[in-house]
């Protein structure tokens, strides 16, 4: 019976996307449920083909699996993918099956669509209790307008200059800030559009002779991500946190 050569598991959602205190069990379930479970049952209903074939299995994870940046169901997903992934190809190497895993940046897909992204941050908030809005102010939102224009102005575009690009929109940022709903509309615009760089590497993981564990996709995932997680995590977190903005009841 012929087997299947190759499996690309490369479904994924982010939204619903907040910080973790403003989110239900169900939030978490919908992201987990495409992300991760999703991946899994597709993988292990087409095991016996690919062992048949002693083919190849490339999972699509995200920096987002190597550091957690955001609340929500994506990041744990993407670990839980890193996790599977990792576990499975330890386990059919005895079968000649190689498992792969991507690790993309940030890229212009339907995950940084601006229309929903600006759905899920109004919906989310409008049914919080008043004491949470309380402890985080109203400020909170808009305070993220220019971190977030800041963070895709350095990440979801082609160097050169990015630390200068980085530093004008922080400079340029007028107060008080803007809602963050206008962010959101600029994410469309500022990701990196070049997919070729991630759909290479599938390319690679399937037809090559020795393909790797690991493909990193994009120069912030690159030089950013992947290095920055293999600093202590009280070093990263006071990178990372750089750049949150201050809940208004914070110590």
């Amino acid at each position: 019976i012929p087997g299947l050569w190759g499996l690309v598991n490369n479904a994924g959602i982010a939204i619903p996307t907040a910080p973790n205190e403003w989110l239900r069990k169900e939030d978490f379930v919908k992201v987990l449920n495409v992300n991760l479970v999703g991946l899994m049952e597709v993988t292990l209903s087409l095991l016996p083909q690919l062992k048949r074939a002693r083919g190849r299995v490339v999972n699509v994870a995200s920096v987002m699996g190597r550091l957690a940046c955001f609340g929500g169901g994506y990041c744990p997903s993407k670990f839980g993918v890193e996790a599977f992934s990792d576990s499975l190809r330890l386990e059919m190497r005895h079968f000649g099956v190689k498992v792969s895993i991507i690790e993309p940046g940030f890229f212009k897909t339907n995950i940084t669509n601006s229309e929903a992204m600006e759905k899920n941050f109004i919906s989310i908030w409008e049914r919080l209790s008043d004491e949470t809005k309380a402890s985080y102010g109203r400020d909170y939102l808009q305070k993220c307008e220019c971190i977030l224009k800041a963070h895709l102005a350095l990440l979801c575009q082609d160097p050169p200059g990015p630390l200068k690009s980085l530093w004008h929109e922080v400079s340029a940022c007028p107060l008080p800030l803007p809602p963050v709903l206008t962010a959101t509309r600029e994410m469309g615009k500022k990701c990196n559009p070049n997919l070729s760089l991630v759909t290479d590497c599938m390319e690679h993981a399937l037809t090559s002779c020795h393909p790797r564990c690991r493909y990193a996709a994009g120069w912030d995932a690159k030089l950013l991500y992947i290095p920055l997680c293999y600093l202590p995590s009280a070093l990263s977190d006071i990178f990372l946190s750089w750049s949150y903005p201050k809940p208004s009841q914070s110590e």
